[in-house]
C-alpha cells in the first residue's frame, strides 16, 4: 500500500503556505492572477443528472447523510431509464453515477439484490447503469468510493471520467467519537492508493478536500501538496473540489458548525497557488450563498461543478442547486462568462473509455 508518509512533502513548504494564509491580500492577489491568466473570464459548469445507484455504504461518517436518507436503497435500471429520458430533454450531458463504499461487504440485502441482477459487486452493477447512460448519449462520471486496481481496470472502458475525494490526511479523525470512526474506507492511505490506481489507468480524474470536519490547517495544506505530487507523478487530475462541510439534519454532526467564509476562501486561494494551473478548482455552488459564488471565484475558483436541472444533490440533499440562469446573471454583472463544459475536460478527450469515444465524437461541443 502507498502510505501518506511515503509521499515526499517538504516541511518547509507546509510552513511557507501556513504563513501565506495569514497574508490575505497577497493570497487573493496571487490566486486571482493565476486564474485570470489561465481561464480569463471563463467560469465553467457541467449540466448533469445525478444517479445514486446504491444508497448504502459500509462507512459510518458522522457528517454524511447519503446512506441515512433511506427513501430508497438502490436504483433499478428501469427507474434510472426514466430519469435519463427526462435529463435529455433538459440538455444534460453528464451522468453522475454514485454509490456508497462497498455496501455488499456489510449488507446481506445488497448482496442478494446484486445476485438477482447477475452481478457480485458495486462496480459491476454500476457498469449496467453506465452502459444505459451511454445509450442515452450521456457521458458517465463514476464516483463509487475506494476501488482496487482491478476495479479501476474494469471501469476504464466505460467512463468519461471518475472521482474520489482525498478529503483529508488526518488519521485523528478515525478515532472513536470522531467523524471517520468506523469508516474503513476513510483511511487516508487507502484513498491515496485508490487514486493512484485510477491515475495509472489514465482515467480523467476529480479529487479534492473536505473542509471543516475537524481537520487542522496543516492537514489541509498537506492534502493539497499530496494532490500536487500525485499530479506531477501520474498526471490525469483534471480538477479538484474544495468542498465545505455543511451539516445535515439526519446525521450525528447535525449541530456542528460549518467552516467560516475565511476558511473556505483562503484554502481555495491556496489550492489555486499550490496546484498547476491546468487543474481546475471547483467549489459546489449549492454549498455557497449567492454572494459567496463571486467571492470564491475572486479567490481563485474557476469551476462550479455539476449542476442538475433534473435531480437533487443526493449527498447534500438539504442544499438545492441554484438555477443555472441565476448564476449566469450573478456572474454577468461582474463581466464573467458562465459556460458549460463536459464531464471530461478538453485536454483529456483522448483518454475516455473505448465505449465512450464514439459518443464524445458525436457531441458537438
Amino acid at each position: 500500500m502507498v502510505r501518506v508518509r511515503d509521499i515526499s512533502i517538504n516541511k518547509d513548504r507546509i510552513q511557507y503556505f501556513a504563513e501565506l494564509l495569514q497574508n490575505k491580500n497577497y493570497l487573493i492577489e496571487m490566486a486571482t492572477e493565476i486564474r485570470e491568466r489561465r481561464y480569463g473570464k471563463n467560469i465553467t459548469y457541467s449540466k448533469n443528472v445525478f444517479l445514486p445507484i446504491i444508497k448504502r455504504c459500509r462507512n459510518s461518517c458522522a457528517y454524511c447523510g447519503f446512506s441515512r436518507d433511506n427513501d430508497f436503497y438502490w436504483l433499478p435500471l428501469e427507474q434510472a431509464k426514466k430519469t435519463l429520458q427526462t435529463s435529455k430533454k433538459f440538455g444534460c450531458k453528464e451522468a453522475l453515477i454514485v454509490s456508497g463504499d462497498k455496501p455488499e461487504k456489510k449488507y446481506s440485502d445488497v448482496r442478494e439484490y446484486y445476485e438477482k441482477q447477475g452481478v457480485s459487486s458495486t462496480v459491476e452493477y454500476a457498469i449496467f447503469h453506465i452502459r444505459q447512460a451511454i445509450k442515452f448519449g450521456l457521458l458517465p462520471h463514476a464516483n463509487l468510493g475506494v476501488l482496487s486496481q482491478e476495479d479501476w481496470s474494469l471501469l476504464k472502458p466505460f467512463v468519461a471520467s471518475a472521482g474520489l475525494m482525498l478529503e483529508t490526511t488526518s488519521k485523528e479523525l478515525l478515532k472513536k467519537g470522531k467523524p471517520h470512526y468506523a469508516s474503513p474506507d476513510k483511511v487516508p492511505d487507502k484513498r491515496i492508493e485508490s487514486i493512484i490506481w485510477a491515475l495509472k489507468n489514465k482515467i480523467p480524474f476529480t479529487t479534492g478536500i473536505l473542509v471543516g470536519i475537524g481537520e487542522t490547517v496543516t492537514e489541509r495544506i498537506k492534502a493539497l501538496l499530496i494532490i500536487e505530487e500525485l499530479f506531477r507523478k501520474y498526471g490525469f487530475i483534471q480538477e479538484i473540489i474544495i468542498q465545505p462541510f455543511r451539516p445535515l439534519k439526519n446525521t450525528p454532526m447535525k449541530n456542528s458548525a460549518p467552516p467560516n467564509n475565511e476558511e473556505i476562501f483562503t484554502i481555495t486561494a491556496l489550492a489555486r497557488i499550490i496546484l498547476p494551473s491546468k487543474i481546475s478548482i471547483q467549489v459546489p455552488p449549492n454549498l455557497l450563498e449567492p454572494s459567496q459564488i463571486l467571492e470564491v471565484i475572486e479567490w481563485g475558483a474557476n469551476d462550479l461543478g455539476g449542476i442538475s436541472p433534473v435531480t437533487k444533490d443526493y449527498v447534500n440533499f438539504e442544499y438545492p442547486w441554484p438555477k443555472i440562469d441565476k448564476i449566469h446573471k450573478i456572474l454577468e454583472k461582474k463581466g464573467l462568462e458562465f459556460n458549460e463544459r463536459l464531464a471530461v475536460y478538453h485536454d483529456y478527450y483522448d483518454f475516455v473509455g473505448e465505449n465512450v469515444k464514439p459518443l464524445l465524437q458525436e457531441i458537438n461541443f
